[in-house]
């Protein structure tokens, strides 16, 4: 399983990077002029980094936490197929997956063992 990782653009460069790399689903970013070019050909070097810079490439997504996207913020795509359309801000990634293995782990136990 490989993590991809979207960055939301909608400045000029971030439409130049997604005519030349089409997300699979999408990414996220903006920056000053020289900085944003910098920035989107790094994002397009990368294998699994797409920019996403059309408002219906955008809607295709749901933020995780349900707070409004962020320009220049990097998300990951959760990596399980159920929610594939699900976008974790990348300083939270872990966090948020490591509750819900928890949470996992606790559904299993309660299901499969006696608790008194």
């Amino acid at each position: 399983m490989s993590l991809k990782i979207y960055r939301i653009d909608t400045s000029f460069f971030g439409k130049i990077n997604n005519r030349m790399k089409k997300p699979d689903l999408s990414v996220m970013a903006k920056a000053s002029l020289f900085g944003g070019m910098i920035k989107n050909y790094k994002d397009y070097k990368r294998d699994k980094s797409f920019i996403l810079s059309n408002k219906d490439e955008i809607d295709r997504f749901t933020e995780a936490f349900g707070n409004d996207w962020v320009e220049d913020h990097y998300y990951i795509r959760y990596p399980k197929s159920i929610r594939k359309n699900y976008l974790i801000p990348e300083s939270l990634f872990h966090k948020y997956i490591m509750r819900e293995q928890i949470s996992d782990i606790i559904s299993y136990v309660r299901a499969n063992f006696r608790v008194k």
